[in-house]
């Protein structure tokens, strides 16, 4: 399967609310995802909850692994192994 991102000339490289916009649904809920767009069209998810929600995180893959990294003391390239190697456990788990 060809995962390339596909464009057009003429998409936009910049938005806002306002600006290249085609198009706004409110969708109740929380958003956790990206839009995905096939076929056509555009699907999202969205999470419900009576009790509540924990503050969002930057999850298994963001900075805050790497601020703590270096917080540490370590060298750029012993950072940038250790996180290779925790992405290529997480993808063996299923989680990219």
């Amino acid at each position: 399967m060809d995962r390339r991102w596909r464009t057009t000339r003429n998409s936009p490289v910049e938005w806002s609310a306002t600006k290249n916009i085609a198009w706004v649904a409110t969708v109740p809920g929380n958003g956790w995802s990206s839009p995905v767009g096939a076929g056509g069209r555009v699907f999202v998810t969205r999470a419900l909850n009576r009790g509540g929600f924990k503050p969002a995180s930057t999850g298994i893959f963001g900075n805050d692994y790497v601020a703590e990294l270096k917080k540490q003391g370590l060298p750029d390239d012993e950072v940038n192994e250790r996180v290779i190697a925790r992405d290529g456990r997480a993808n063996r788990r299923g989680h990219g």
